[in-house]
């Protein structure tokens, strides 16, 4: 079964090697919030899909595609349930920016007089 995953990187990626010296990655994407929340596990063992997923760190956005294999396990003596994804393909969303760097760009608040609106009008024709 294939299937498309889209979320957040939960924790950093973790770069292994299996026992027969090939090396992998596994992210943990989560997605959605709330009840509705899952969390996939990404595989990523060869290729642009091996590259893309160990340059990302948590908090990135991405989209994977691939193989989904299901399974179960038991936590504390309940049993659950665990969805892993066999990356085909890893593309980037959004990189998340954290530490200094996220701190020299974060903008000052601005205030503005009620009623005012920082919207701006767009009056562009668009071609269909």
């Amino acid at each position: 079964m294939y299937g498309l995953a889209t979320g957040t990187i939960f924790k950093d990626v973790e770069v292994r090697e299996s026992k027969a010296g090939k090396t992998f990655a596994k992210a943990t994407i989560k997605s959605g919030s709330g009840d509705e929340t899952i969390f996939v596990r990404v595989i990523a063992f060869d290729g642009p899909q091996l590259d893309a997923l160990r340059n990302l760190r948590s908090g990135d956005s991405i989209t994977v595609q691939g193989r989904i294999k299901l399974s179960t396990y038991q936590k504390a003596g309940e049993w659950k349930a665990g969805v892993d994804l066999l990356a085909d393909q890893v593309v980037t969303l959004r990189k998340s920016e954290t530490g200094a760097k996220a701190q020299e760009r974060t903008p000052e608040p601005t205030r503005r007089a009620p009623g005012q609106t920082t919207a701006k009008l767009i009056d562009d024709e668009i071609m269909f």
